[in-house]
């Protein structure tokens, strides 16, 4: 009876130790199954971070876009518009006399303040102003003792829209000896 019990005991013995080394392989391949899957959120969480700061930035990119189109949006026609006024500016100048009330004075006065309200902006350019290549085209110069990239006469007036310039000031400077 006690060889009974010994092998029993030792069966019993041999059945835990084999219920604790199963137990052990499932809480191991629980484990293993937890750090994948906790792998995997990490990984699914980074991609939905990344995802809605790439959604974030197409929202802004879009929204510059839209504004950058709707301001600039009546560029071609105020070019077209240029020569127009050009003409009226020729049309002034060649008149030796110009009275304020004449029609001619009046109209290019309304069309410039109807044109600042769309934004577009004469390049000031004036004679003996310093040259600026960021708004003035030299389109000739003339030497000079005393000035230098100082503007001598304007020959095409320019315009901003915005902060863009839509076409630059054809100008004619002094350069130095």
């Amino acid at each position: 009876m006690n060889d009974d019990n010994i092998i029993y005991n030792d069966s019993n013995e041999s059945k835990d130790i084999g219920t604790e080394l199963d137990n052990s392989k499932v809480l191991s391949e629980y484990k293993s199954k937890v750090e994948n899957l906790e792998s995997k959120l990490e990984e699914t969480y980074n991609l939905f971070l990344r995802s809605e700061a790439d959604l974030e930035n197409l929202k802004k990119r879009s929204s510059r876009e839209i504004e950058h189109s709707v301001r600039y949006a009546n560029k071609k026609f105020l070019l077209d518009l240029l020569p127009l006024i050009d003409s009226l500016e020729a049309c002034l100048n060649v008149k030796c006399k110009i009275d304020e009330d004449d029609d001619i004075v009046i109209f290019y006065k309304m069309l410039l303040s109807i044109l600042n309200g769309f934004n577009l902006k004469q390049i000031i350019a004036k004679p003996y102003f310093e040259f600026d290549p960021l708004k003035h085209e030299a389109v000739s110069f003339i030497e000079s003792d005393e000035h230098d990239n100082v503007i001598c006469e304007v020959i095409q007036s320019g315009y901003t829209l915005y902060d863009q310039v839509l076409r630059y000031s054809k100008v004619t400077i002094f350069k130095k000896k």
